[in-house]
């Protein structure tokens, strides 16, 4: 008699533990797959910007001021916007904008890649010197010695 109650327990907690495991498994699988999106808020995202654009200009080279300063100048905007996105969080977008103090020109323009810009748009700005003129993607043909440049971006 014994015995069977002994059997009976164990076959009981068996079942149980089955009907655990099973439970948890079901649970598991009707889970959504948690998914990490960061988020910046405005302060965060123009931080980011600032830090990204320090970074640039403290790459070294030798034909110009810095880094940032030879990509304008010899319009690579391919390399600039490389080492942006590498700095900045995914799906961030921006423009960038160089003035002369008397007018502005689009130097870059992130906006016609998604149509628009979303949600809190910051401004970061750089001055920086180049002997000679500028031209932005929009025809503008800027003058000077003294510039600014700004980066205006956004997240989606």
């Amino acid at each position: 008699m014994r015995k069977d109650k002994a059997q009976m327990m164990v076959l009981e907690a068996i079942t149980f533990s089955a009907m655990i495991i099973t439970a948890l498994l079901f649970v598991a699988e009707l889970s959504p797959i948690p998914s990490f999106v960061p988020s910046s808020s405005h302060a965060e995202l123009k931080t980011l910007a600032r830090d990204a654009l320090i970074a640039i200009e403290h790459q070294q080279i030798t034909d110009h001021q810095n880094f940032l300063v030879e990509c304008i100048a010899e319009n690579d905007r391919d390399s600039l916007s490389y080492y942006l996105n590498l700095s900045l969080p995914p799906s961030t977008y921006y423009n960038i904008y160089i003035s002369n103090g008397s007018e502005t020109t689009l130097w870059y323009d992130g906006e016609a890649i998604i149509g628009g810009k979303f949600g809190d748009v910051i401004r970061v700005h750089r001055i920086f010197y180049y002997e000679g003129t500028l031209t932005g993607i929009d025809g503008v043909t800027l003058e000077g010695n003294i510039y600014e440049f700004i980066i205006e971006a956004w997240r989606l």
